[in-house]
């Protein structure tokens, strides 16, 4: 059931769907209110989502952002615009925008996407297993699409999923489908997973769409790997060209999530500042996305070189 606000005396006021847009009196102090049309944030979704395909967040598609927002009332004064609108004007307020404003614009856009994860209709449980142990397996090489790639490093391990034994039915991000997905298997039928995710193998990351992502926060993790944990967290999916792998930094240290670079972008899932979350590096640019740079930055940089260097190029 919907909700809004009363302007005069600030309570809470339920209200049936087919009543917005109406007018009614306010059950606690009568004062006569406009009960709000249900406004469907799919679609600014969908450009928060887009702003974060290429791996850093720019200029432009901040200013497309708030052209968007401008030109729409509702989605201003609404879940997720609202927490957009006060940020963007900050950022525009001196006409010029840097590194660390678009890394606060990045992270916010982050957390939307994964907060509208959690807001989705809570999926049906079709074999419902709570607090599982979830560690990686691995396989020996890295694996592209079932081809080693790097004869060098074949003993090397590759990251991988062993999840739960959980199938879900998973309302879409962007309209009224509804997908089926198998955690355990990283397997769903909707369009982004079955053209561009299902040939690799069992337990790829790459595997991971919405859909997946959205599954996993309705279930609970018991114990992962941080970085693993920090992937589930961040809930954008993979280019699907990318390769992974799971390496310690140094002996004994705790295990890091390294992407290749197919868009020049590797992604870095490793301990920063204020915890463990997602990182970028330019391979082509030598450089870390924002300026903001993990632990161990300068070992990280040797181990993406190491692996993922000649496949970029």
């Amino acid at each position: 059931m919907p909700k809004t606000q009363c302007p005069e005396c600030g309570n809470s006021i339920d209200f049936e769907k087919e009543d917005a847009g109406l007018t009614a009196d306010c059950p606690f102090c009568e004062a006569e209110i406009e009960l709000p049309e249900e406004y469907d944030p799919r679609p600014l979704i969908s450009i928060c989502s887009n702003i974060m395909l290429d791996g850093e967040v720019s200029p432009d598609e901040l200013y497309d952002l708030a052209k968007y927002l401008n030109n729409d009332s509702k989605a201003c004064n609404n879940w997720p615009g609202n927490q957009l609108v006060g940020p963007l004007q900050e950022i525009w307020a001196d006409g010029v925008i840097d590194n660390e404003e678009i890394a606060l614009m990045a992270k916010l856009l982050e957390d939307i996407q994964s907060e509208w994860s959690r807001k989705l209709v809570p999926p049906k449980l079709e074999s419902a297993k709570k607090g599982f142990s979830m560690m990686s397996n691995f396989v020996g090489g890295l694996i592209s699409k079932g081809k080693e790639i790097y004869d060098d490093h074949a003993n090397d391990d590759e990251a991988r999923i062993n999840g739960p034994d959980i199938q879900l039915t998973i309302p879409s991000h962007t309209s009224m489908a509804e997908y089926q997905v198998d955690l355990k298997t990283i397997t769903c039928n909707c369009p982004d997973w079955k053209s561009k995710r299902n040939s690799f193998p069992a337990g790829h990351l790459t595997r991971f769409c919405k859909h997946v992502f959205t599954g996993y926060f309705h279930v609970e993790i018991e114990q992962a790997p941080p970085a693993i944990i920090a992937f589930l967290n961040n809930a954008h999916p993979p280019h699907p060209e990318k390769e992974w792998i799971l390496k310690p930094v140094s002996d004994g240290g705790e295990l890091v999530l390294i992407s290749n670079a197919p868009q020049s972008w590797s992604d870095v899932y490793a301990l920063g500042k204020k915890g463990w979350g997602r990182f970028g590096y330019n391979i082509d640019e030598g450089r870390w996305s924002y300026g903001h740079s993990p632990m161990q930055s300068d070992k990280l940089i040797l181990i993406i070189n190491k692996y993922f260097h000649k496949f970029h190029e």
